[in-house]
């Protein structure tokens, strides 16, 4: 049987599925949603709370997209809301302790999964589908000429 570039890409959409599956399985066990992780994941990234003005802007989303999200993980005690330290009309949202307790659990079913995914390929497999992918990243990068990369 010949491989054909279809079912590659078939499988590359079965795998990106089942991994976002997986993902939002476990955020659910915390009862946060895919978009509330995104807020919790970028204050992580924060040496300092953020207003939640900079968090629309850094997730591209409405202020009341935002407002939305962070009422939800207030409420849930993911995080917290003081008033901000350089405006008075507006709040800092920071991460609370269950907030990043919850984040540091994900990396580490993150590292097991990886870890679980690297004991069934050998490191000739990994190597081989990393060129693979380079190689079709580059041509796609080149085809839509870098547009839309993440």
């Amino acid at each position: 049987m010949t491989a054909s570039i279809t079912e590659y890409f078939t499988n590359n959409n079965r795998m990106r599925r089942l991994t976002q599956t997986w993902f939002q399985e476990f955020l659910r066990s915390y009862n946060v949603s895919t978009a509330q992780s995104e807020v919790l994941i970028l204050l992580l990234k924060q040496p300092e709370p953020l207003q939640p003005k900079e968090i629309a802007r850094c997730l591209q989303l409405t202020p009341g997209a935002v407002s939305q999200l962070v009422d939800s993980l207030v409420e849930n005690g993911h995080v917290i809301r003081t008033p901000s330290p350089t405006d008075r009309r507006s709040t800092a949202i920071s991460l609370k302790e269950d907030g990043n307790d919850m984040l540091m659990e994900l990396r580490r079913h993150q590292k097991n999964f990886q870890h679980d995914m690297s004991e069934i390929l050998t490191d000739d497999e990994i190597e081989q589908l990393l060129n693979t992918q380079t190689k079709i990243l580059a041509y796609l990068e080149r085809s839509t000429n870098g547009k839309n990369q993440s």
